[in-house]
């Protein structure tokens, strides 16, 4: 599992959106390239994934 670096841009009328990238370099040049389109720095969370292997098991009885 490769680790990506997540640029979420909120917004208060739609759907988040999500970019990820593979390096904190390609990750800052995303966040520029928002703020000169004219996306509110406010609104831009950056956040590391952290892959994890999850085994679920569920028992049922009727």
């Amino acid at each position: 599992m490769q680790q990506q670096i997540l640029v979420i841009v909120t917004s208060l009328s739609s759907t988040p959106n999500v970019f990820g990238y593979k390096t904190k370099d390609a990750a800052k040049e995303g966040v520029q390239k928002l703020i000169k389109k004219g996306t509110s720095p406010n609104s831009i969370i950056v956040a590391q994934e952290l892959p994890m292997n999850i085994d679920i098991q569920v028992d049922v009885e009727f």
